[in-house]
């Protein structure tokens, strides 16, 4: 199958403002093998005039401290301080530190779920360094999340709060009120050290987006340490981290990094299938954005047709332009929009106007389990 290069035309970042040494460095970097190439180029960004301090803090905000630490560790003090070397150094084995541990314990957790016979798949968090990277060290993660049935949700807090979790209050008065009913997650906190657990009954708010009944027969299998894993399938995989990136306006580069190694990986994806179900799902906006962003800022590949299709609709180009400028604002953070910005652009990565409509009022009328915990019910 013919891919495209991601360079050849209609090159958003071609199309943004003239990037800085530092965030061309980065995004060499920001992939998990160099090809044929790649190597001359990192040469030549070195050998420019670099602010180390500043690409450190650049990494560190887009979680890809570890890529960088890969990919420059190998070149001599000359071209890089060994200053530069060591903090990537304490950085990353920080982020390894934190993924054992985390790892260990999505481990225990999905091990008790399965003593009381329930059934639960791992998503994102170490799932997704393991499936993509094949290195739990190379992705920064906070929370742990699992797919379960609905009707299981409630009993899995309570085995959680059994087992030094923080459930939130008032569990039952929110499925009364329509949180748990309309809403798709619900976050639990470990006591000892505030590790979030994020218990999903679907990917998105989309009733038919996502449900573990629906995606069990089909799920990957993942080893991580011995360890079987059972994580979504890589065409739904696809088009959850689109619409996820969506949602939280693809606020860091490493979310982009995970699409464009989701797309590098050997094998193929069933294209038509995919078009077919990001249609059906109403997620093809958010899914033609996220492909923009992987092939224009990291090269990623994709077949001629599918470029052509993502290419083809002009609110998804400029909104992947959109994201593109916030990313490469300089300081990191300085172009992120407010709260009603940021409401806007989910309301326009739908496919139609009233599904954005729609996600947009859910965010803004009604309560999460945050705001409910809020309120003292009787």
């Amino acid at each position: 199958m013919q891919t495209t290069a991601a360079h050849e035309s209609d090159d958003i970042l071609a199309d943004s403002y003239r990037i800085t040494p530092e965030q061309q460095l980065l995004l060499q970097c920001a992939r998990l093998e160099l090809q044929p190439g790649d190597s001359e180029k990192l040469v030549k960004f070195i050998s420019r005039p670099v602010d180390w301090d500043r690409l450190f803090q650049l990494a560190r905000y887009h979680s890809m401290t570890p890529f960088l630490l890969r990919h420059l560790h190998g070149f001599d003090v000359s071209r890089v301080p060994s200053g530069f070397l060591s903090s990537l150094q304490v950085e990353s084995a920080r982020i390894a530190r934190y993924s054992l541990s985390a790892t260990r314990e999505l481990r225990r957790i999905l091990r008790l779920l399965k003593q009381h016979g329930i059934r639960a798949l791992s998503f994102k968090g170490p799932l997704l360094a393991a499936h993509l990277y094949g290195d739990l060290s190379l992705r920064e993660f906070g929370d742990l999340d699992i797919l379960l049935r609905k009707e299981d949700v409630l009993r899995v807090c309570d085995i959680l709060s059994a087992n030094d979790y923080r459930s939130p209050p008032h569990l039952a008065a929110l499925q009364d009120r329509g949180t748990v009913r309309t809403g798709y997650h619900i976050h639990l906190a470990r006591e000892v050290d505030g590790l979030h657990v994020e218990l999903h009954w679907r990917l998105d708010y989309s009733a038919s987006f996502g449900s573990l009944e629906e995606l069990w027969p089909a799920t990957e299998r993942v080893i991580i340490a011995g360890e079987e894993f059972r994580t979504l399938p890589r065409g739904d995989l696809l088009l959850y981290l689109c619409s996820h990136g969506a949602r939280h306006r693809w606020v860091g580069l490493e979310w982009i990094v995970s699409v464009a190694e989701l797309l590098r990986q050997d094998g193929g994806l069933d294209w038509p299938t995919i078009r077919a179900r990001a249609e059906a799902l109403r997620v093809a906006r958010r899914l033609r954005v996220g492909l923009l962003l992987a092939a224009d800022l990291l090269d990623a590949p994709l077949p001629q047709d599918v470029s052509k299709w993502a290419r083809g609709d002009r609110r998804s180009v400029a909104l992947a332009l959109r994201v593109t400028r916030e990313l490469l604002a300089d300081p990191p953070g300085s172009s992120t929009p407010g709260p009603l910005r940021h409401l806007l652009f989910v309301f326009q990565a739908r496919d139609r106007a009233r599904d954005g409509f729609g996600g947009v009022s859910r965010k803004l009328f009604l309560p999460g389990v945050e705001d409910v915990n809020l309120i003292d019910f009787p």
